[in-house]
Parts: C-alpha cells; sequence; structure tokens
C-alpha cells in the first residue's frame, strides 16, 4: 500500500513538473525610431556624456 501511495505521488510530481514547462512568458517586441535632428547651437562642451552611432544596417529579405 505504501509503495502504491509513493508511486503515485511521484507520477504526480512528474505531471506537475512536465505540464509546468509548458508555459511560456508572452513575447515583447521593441520598435526604433529616428531622433529629431539636433540643432547646431545645441551642440556644446556640456552634453550629457558621449553619444554611440551605428551605422547602415542591411537585414535580409525574409525579415521583411
Amino acid at each position: 500500500m505504501r509503495i502504491r501511495w509513493i508511486a503515485s505521488s511521484v507520477v504526480r510530481l512528474l505531471a506537475i513538473l512536465t505540464l509546468g514547462g509548458c508555459t511560456t512568458t508572452p513575447a515583447v517586441f521593441y520598435t526604433l525610431s529616428p531622433m529629431p535632428p539636433v540643432a547646431a547651437e545645441s551642440a556644446s562642451p556640456t552634453a550629457p556624456g558621449p553619444a554611440i552611432g551605428i551605422g547602415p544596417m542591411h537585414f535580409p529579405a525574409f525579415l521583411d
């Protein structure tokens, strides 16, 4: 009787763990938008920190 109870408990635990692995988190997508043009006079030496620019990027056609 005790072995049957342990076996059924193990089976239930494995079923719960297996079904718990089937959940997924929803996908989150982000879009990039261009920054507004900067006026020449606003570029001052007190600007906050350095900036990094990313050059032209080419994506495969199947991503369109």
